[in-house]
């Protein structure tokens, strides 16, 4: 079995986030890049871009400030 680790790095640190599926945490992912363009006043200029062109063009977008990677973990069944 495998879980899906989202990191957020930015400049305060890294975020994890763990799901149980690669497309929770890429759909998760995305969800926090559209939040943070929000946050920066930006949403209306990114609103027709897609999910997988945020995704992919995200650390451009942030100014080279921000990276999401997805990585699977695989879990040690006698430990769960």
């Amino acid at each position: 079995m495998k879980v899906s680790l989202l990191v957020w790095s930015h400049k305060h640190g890294h975020d994890y986030y763990c799901f149980s599926s690669e497309e929770s945490a890429y759909a998760h992912g995305t969800e926090i890049m559209r939040n943070t363009l929000y946050e920066w006043g930006e949403e209306e200029s990114y609103s027709s871009v897609s999910e997988e062109d945020l995704w992919s063009s995200w650390t451009e977008i942030s100014g080279e400030t921000e990276f999401f990677e997805i990585i699977q973990v695989p879990l040690d069944p006698t430990v769960v």
